[in-house]
């Protein structure tokens, strides 16, 4: 075989492999939503996708949590999931808050620590121990990357207190769709 034969079988596995990989639509820098789904989408008021996270939310801020909508759910949605992490700091959870009523398509800003809405929705416990949000905090002087990941699930968890291992292992089998949006915050 020669060299052109090798970069034709190189091409050809390529498409191959490519082929077999679920798409994924990600929106431009500068819009509203990075959409795993291109229809479901998640929408923040205090920032857009990756854009700045105001210092409000951040822990020296005010240290309360963002709003943020959704649109175009899938059918046979029971609940939604909204969990925050530290793409720069080993994923580490900001937030968790899951057993999000169906009906609802928002969570509005300054969520308290620890409440549950009368049945809304349930908060779990963050990566710092603490049963609701903790805004970012990376050092001073460093960009930090935050994500976002809304699931659309197909059951209720029905469980309080749960850190992030343990939400995902209810998870599996249960997210119909999930969609993100990207914050950057700078310590």
């Amino acid at each position: 075989m020669n060299s052109s034969s090798y970069a034709l079988i190189v091409i050809v596995l390529f498409a191959v492999i490519a082929s077999c990989i679920p798409s994924i639509a990600v929106a431009e820098p500068g819009t509203d939503a990075v959409a795993l789904d291109a229809a479901f989408q998640v929408t923040s008021s205090a920032f857009r996708n990756n854009g700045n996270i105001p210092a409000k939310f951040g822990y020296y801020g005010e240290d309360c949590s963002p709003q943020f909508s959704w649109k175009n759910a899938p059918s046979g949605v029971k609940s939604f999931a909204l969990v925050m992490t530290d793409m720069d700091y080993m994923d580490q959870c900001h937030w968790l808050i899951y057993d999000i009523k169906p009906s609802l398509v928002s969570l509005q800003e300054k969520i308290p620590i620890g409440s549950s809405s009368g049945g809304s929705y349930r908060q779990g416990v963050n990566g710092y121990g603490v049963r609701g949000y903790r805004g970012p905090f990376p050092p001073a002087g460093v960009t930090h990357h935050y994500r976002f990941r809304l699931y659309a699930l197909n059951v209720m968890i029905k469980k309080s207190g749960l850190n992030l291992a343990s939400f995902e292992a209810k998870l599996q089998g249960h997210v119909i769709k999930q969609t993100e949006i990207l914050g950057k915050f700078k310590g």
